[in-house]
């Protein structure tokens, strides 16, 4: 092979190896949207100064009483943090993409798909609400920190112009909480963790698909209450 053949392959493959990773999923590890952690959710609404590492889940899963979604029985309810770094660009989360790892189980709960709706302004120009520009989202009715104004025109769910959102999700939906139910004998004796790694995907205004970083969240799975 000529010099001048080796040097056309090598610029076709350069071509093409830009080609596959240009597609919009490109989020450079969280650089342009980014999860920035998880936020409690007391009475069913996204507290946007409460941190949490951790959650709480008795092993056959919550009731529906306990899920501010209205959705059915959930295993557990939390609320994500998410912030857009796009200076021209807004930003709609629609979904969370969940792997779970429980150590020392025989089998591993199964990864899912579930809902998580919110909507991230553009950032330029976009800082100044209280809270640091947080806008809070409690499943179907939000919780709106004052000073931000309601915009007709966001997605269902969402609620004000903020780059930084924290919104709720189900972050162990009713499939996998069943699931969990269901294998106990694959699974440690009660109290055990499970580790729910989180990675929210979106759609930016221009209409890319991209993905943000992923980061974990600690679930301590205990006995059933018993009463």
């Amino acid at each position: 092979m000529t010099s001048l053949n080796r040097k056309i392959l090598a610029t076709l493959f350069v071509g093409a190896l830009a080609g596959c990773g240009g597609g919009g999923s490109n989020n450079d590890a969280g650089q342009g949207v980014t999860l920035t952690g998880f936020n409690a959710a007391p009475n069913g609404i996204c507290s946007a100064s409460q941190k949490v590492t951790s959650i709480l889940m008795p092993i056959s899963g919550g009731a529906e009483a306990e899920n501010p979604t209205g959705e059915g029985s959930v295993g557990a309810f939390s609320c994500f943090e998410a912030q857009n770094n796009l200076v021209t660009q807004a930003v709609r989360v629609d979904r969370a993409l969940i792997r779970y790892f429980v150590a020392g189980a025989s089998a591993q709960p199964p990864s899912t798909v579930t809902a998580a709706a919110a909507y991230l302004a553009a950032a330029q120009g976009n800082t100044s609400l209280p809270g640091g520009g947080i806008v809070t989202v409690g499943g179907n009715q939000p919780g709106v920190q004052p000073g931000s104004k309601p915009q007709g025109t966001l997605p269902s769910g969402a609620s004000g112009g903020a780059p930084r959102i924290t919104a709720g999700f189900n972050v162990v939906p009713s499939a996998v909480s069943e699931w969990i139910s269901a294998n106990r004998g694959l699974l440690p004796p009660p109290p055990f963790q499970m580790i729910a790694s989180v990675q929210l995907s979106a759609v930016t205004s221009a209409g890319d698909r991209i993905e943000t970083n992923e980061l974990p969240l600690n679930i301590i799975v205990s006995e059933d209450n018993i009463f």
